[in-house]
């Protein structure tokens, strides 16, 4: 979709309540490294390292799970994802950090209100000109134009600088019926004046 076709539909929820969901447990568990561990363990049953990260499809090494199994390292959001997606668990809503990753090192951070805490981050991955409207979910706000002020006038586009001579308003109509612009009748009469002086 191009910036020309930005609406309603261009805004995506990326992430919500994420921290939540990571502990959140399913039906039957009070503690989610419990149940993470129960998965671990059905999965592990009867087979080797080696064949479990194959199973898995895991991008962590044996030796990584070996560690797990022993309780020296905690799981982190993407083995947790891979243990997921093993029993048929919908994978966790992206981390507050996972849904940042694409935000530029040199983007503009912008701060409204004066709470401590922000409760809503929005991106924008657009260059185009938008007004928003955030009021419990955020919405592009179609057919809406800022006006302009001086604000907004620093960034347009420089004009070359240009010299308006005052005259009087009885040659409006003869410069009207030369058929000329004014800057054609004043090179013409500058020529005029240059000759006669060089004669």
């Amino acid at each position: 979709m191009t910036d020309n076709a930005i609406n309603a539909s261009t805004v995506t929820l990326v992430t919500q309540d994420a921290a939540q969901a990571e502990n959140a447990c399913i039906d039957g568990y009070n503690d989610a490294s419990q149940m993470y561990r129960e998965i671990y363990d059905e999965l592990r049953e009867n087979t080797s390292l080696a064949k479990f990260v194959v199973v898995v499809q895991s991008s962590r090494s044996r030796a990584w799970w070996s560690k797990y199994e022993r309780g020296l390292l905690d799981l982190d959001r993407t083995a947790k994802n891979e243990l997921r997606a093993a029993v048929g668990l919908e994978p966790l809503v992206p981390s507050v950090t996972n849904a940042l990753a694409h935000v530029h090192p040199d983007a503009q951070v912008w701060r409204i209100g004066d709470n401590d805490v922000a409760h809503r981050v929005v991106t924008l991955c657009t260059d185009r000109e938008i007004a928003l409207r955030a009021n419990g979910v955020v919405e592009v706000l179609s057919g809406v134009k800022t006006p302009e002020n001086a604000c907004n006038r620093r960034y347009a586009q420089k004009r070359a600088p240009v010299y308006r001579p005052v005259l009087p308003v009885a040659m409006k109509q003869r410069i009207a019926d030369s058929g000329h612009s004014v800057e054609e009748l004043i090179e013409a009469g500058l020529k005029t004046l240059e000759t006669m002086e060089n004669l």
